[in-house]
């Protein structure tokens, strides 16, 4: 004996699929555009992380074992007006063996600006073992209190991991979730044809 749906239950059946789709597909957009979000503030984060040492001037910073870059900070010129003839930068362990690391010139050319900061990346070195080093600073040119040097990780390196991984993890989520909603309303849309071709025509 065949079961018969209502017109009443069948177009209830509709419109839940396509509640469904339409909140799935809703949820992927947000999810998305929260994962993109997500890879922006994680760089915002690193760049607001980044330690500094006025110039001129000293200061003891915790550092890890790894790759670092030296930015010339300055609120008073822009980046590609900074002076760089007299910067001088030395940086060694605050304890242990006080060999000076060596400092290599930065290839290519990238500029920022931060807060009320200009920012150039001016040089880069590599810390042997993790802990907290003593740098010095100098420059005779710099007139004022303004200038100095942010040391942290290698910013273009860090644009791209952070920017691809949101990428690649909002079109998951848009075509995951919202691919769910898509198909719930292709099935909702193929009911409501199967529905009106089995009711009675007036």
């Amino acid at each position: 004996m065949e079961s018969v749906v209502s017109p009443v239950d069948h177009r209830r059946q509709v419109v839940l699929l396509r509640v469904s789709g339409f909140t799935s597909l809703a949820l992927g957009l947000v999810g998305s555009i929260a994962c993109i979000a997500l890879a922006v503030v994680a760089i915002a984060n690193v760049l607001g992380g980044f330690q500094t040492v006025d110039v001129p001037g000293r200061g003891v910073l915790t550092l890890e074992q790894r790759h670092y870059v030296i930015y010339y900070e300055d609120t008073v010129s822009m980046p590609e007006a900074v002076e760089l003839r007299g910067l001088r930068v030395s940086i060694r362990p605050a304890a242990g063996p006080q060999n000076v690391l060596p400092i290599s010139g930065y290839e290519g050319s990238f500029t920022y600006s931060r807060g009320s900061y200009y920012g150039r990346a001016v040089g880069t070195f590599n810390t042997p073992q993790p802990g907290r080093y003593l740098i010095n600073t100098l420059n005779p040119y710099v007139a004022g209190e303004s200038a100095r040097i942010a040391v942290g990780p290698p910013v273009l390196g860090l644009l791209g991991r952070y920017l691809l991984r949101g990428i690649l993890g909002a079109i998951v989520v848009f075509f995951g979730v919202g691919g769910v909603g898509a198909l719930l309303l292709t099935l909702s849309d193929r009911r409501e044809m199967l529905g009106r071709g089995a009711l009675p025509q007036a």
